[in-house]
């Protein structure tokens, strides 16, 4: 079995544990579809909206192979993802897998048209006269002169500075035009048609891969789905299970020198060695030098934490405590009782501000 067989057996979780970039970028993009959801206080999917630079690993689904796709700016909105394909054997959607395994849930919300050739979704339509072929065409009103009966577009009506109908040749006031709906006229040629010929014309002008202005017509297009994401309980479980929270944040600490992590029994061991509390255990201990840093992660489940933090204000440390936004307000009174506790509502939480008030603490 090749190593592409063995890492398609892997749970989602187990997978994206296997690469720095992936787990890094599906943390942070699990805790933006959750701080969207709860933002909107409902069930409806989540449209994501931007392509931080914190989900690198991340594409969107524009085309399969496009340099300049992969670093679009976060300006541009974005609503369906990828994993982006920076080596070849990593060449299938972890968001696909998130949803097989329960994670997430989407729905298609629309679809839009794309350039066939480059796949940028930066188009605009053009409408072309189906006579002579000009892009001179404009939206006019069929009017009804009230006096003679005589109906044609209204612009056909307008003589310099004033309405003249073209058949009787009477001055004609606003109020003598009945309009009967609307039509477009071509400029250049002065025909009026129901149905214009479609093209559409790329903006991306930094692509390669076409002529500046590219043009092509609605039956050349490609069209690409717009998708929305709810996280469930199941995504919010693994969120909150700690676990790849805490091997994210170790990977973005890792560049920092003389950091020490300690995780699970290694930091009930820290504990007794260092305070002499015994069967205390945390998500993480972070160490620099003198300082240190306890971290939880809080799920649901608050009351236990109410305990810690009573034990571990007798110490030097610092208790940090990312808590799910249920939980917030049983904590609400911990930062008052102690001063070395500092709540984070994992809703205000990316992977990027979480590393950085770490370093913050330590560094101060």
């Amino acid at each position: 079995m090749g190593s592409n067989d063995r890492k398609a057996k892997l749970s989602v979780v187990d997978y994206i544990k296997t690469d720095r970039e992936l787990l890094i970028a599906t943390v942070d993009l699990l805790l933006y579809i959750l701080k969207k959801q709860r933002e909107m206080e409902i069930d409806r999917p989540v449209i994501i909206e931007r392509l931080s630079t914190t989900f690198s690993a991340f594409e969107t689904n524009f085309s399969e192979s496009i340099e300049t796709d992969k670093k679009l700016s976060e300006e541009l909105r974005i609503w369906t993802y990828k994993i982006y394909e920076y080596e070849k054997e990593k060449n299938f959607s972890v968001l696909r897998q998130l949803i097989n395994e329960g994670y997430l849930t989407f729905t298609e919300i629309e679809r839009y048209v794309v350039c066939p050739v480059c796949g940028s979704p930066s188009i605009r339509a053009l409408f072309i006269c189906p006579f002579c072929g000009s892009f001179k065409v404009n939206t006019t009103e069929i009017v009804q002169h009230t006096v003679c009966g005589y109906t044609d577009a209204k612009v056909k009506f307008w003589s310099k500075d004033e309405l003249v109908c073209p058949s009787c040749g009477l001055r004609v006031k606003e109020e003598d035009l009945k309009i009967l709906g609307k039509i477009f006229i071509c400029e250049n040629c002065n025909r009026t048609f129901r149905n214009p010929l479609i093209r559409f014309e790329c903006l991306n002008y930094n692509t390669t891969l076409h002529s500046p202005k590219y043009k092509f017509d609605p039956l050349e297009s490609k069209v690409r789905k717009i998708y929305g994401y709810n996280i469930t309980k199941k995504g919010e479980g693994l969120i909150f299970s700690d676990t790849i929270l805490i091997d994210a944040l170790s990977l973005l600490l890792s560049s920092y020198p003389d950091v020490i992590i300690f995780r699970g029994g290694d930091t009930k061991n820290f504990m007794e060695e260092t305070f002499k509390i015994k069967e205390l255990e945390f998500s993480a201990i972070i160490i620099k030098g003198t300082k240190a840093v306890a971290l939880d992660v809080v799920g649901e489940e608050a009351i236990p934490f109410l305990v810690k933090a009573g034990v571990v204000s007798k110490t030097s440390m610092i208790y940090l405590l990312i808590v799910h936004p249920d939980s917030l307000r049983t904590l609400a009174d911990l930062e008052k009782m102690y001063s070395n506790v500092r709540l984070v509502n994992a809703l205000d939480l990316s992977l990027d501000k979480l590393k950085d008030l770490v370093v913050s603490i330590l560094s101060n």
